[in-house]
């Protein structure tokens, strides 16, 4: 049980007791003096004296509002400040939470900013091996274009000279039978 209700179990039992008390021993003992001189006395007394009763209870229960109403007031402050505790418990929590979402958030940010710049910087590194390669292989292409030029001028002299040669070989062949003709005529009158 809460104090609250504890408090208020002790306090009806007490104004129990106190009426009982009251009831038993204080009440006999009470007696009133009435204008006209009468004397009464108990509970006889208690209700002739009621305005003095009556003044007496309403002035006891206004003090008792005002002290009540004051002790209600100071357990709702301390309820408010209870709860105003516990929400700023959670709003320092919940702004713990929030900056190491931030920190985890920035760090994820960050993680990925120099992934992200180490790749740009592998594909710079990849274009440049790119355009050495090209240049590399333009290069090579322009040096076998050349050779392949040389090799056909070579080619070209060859066949010139081959197709020389040929006709060189033919003019001698020609050359021989003519010579091989005039040296059979020549045997043929030389020799009978």
């Amino acid at each position: 049980m809460s104090t609250r209700v504890i408090a208020l179990v002790a306090g009806l039992i007490a104004v129990t007791g106190l009426g009982a008390w009251l009831h038993l021993s204080i009440v006999p003992d009470i007696a009133w003096r009435a204008a006209d001189g009468s004397v009464s006395t108990g509970w006889s007394a208690i209700r002739n004296a009621w305005p003095v009763w009556g003044s007496a209870g309403v002035l006891l229960g206004l003090v008792g509002l005002v002290v009540g109403s004051t002790i209600g007031e100071t357990a709702r402050e301390r309820d408010l400040r209870a709860k105003a505790a516990q929400a700023h418990g959670r709003a320092t929590q919940a702004e713990k939470t929030a900056q190491t979402a931030t920190q985890d958030a920035q760090e994820a940010v960050s993680a990925e900013r120099a992934d992200l710049e180490r790749y740009q910087q592998q594909a710079r590194e990849l274009v440049a091996a790119a355009k050495a390669a090209r240049a590399a292989a333009d290069r090579e292409s322009q040096r076998a274009q050349a050779r392949v030029g040389e090799l056909e001028a070579e080619l070209a002299e060859a066949r010139y000279r081959l197709e020389h040669c040929v006709a060189a070989t033919h003019r001698r062949k020609k050359r021989i039978q003519h010579l091989e003709a005039e040296l059979a005529t020549l045997r043929g009158e030389i020799l009978p």
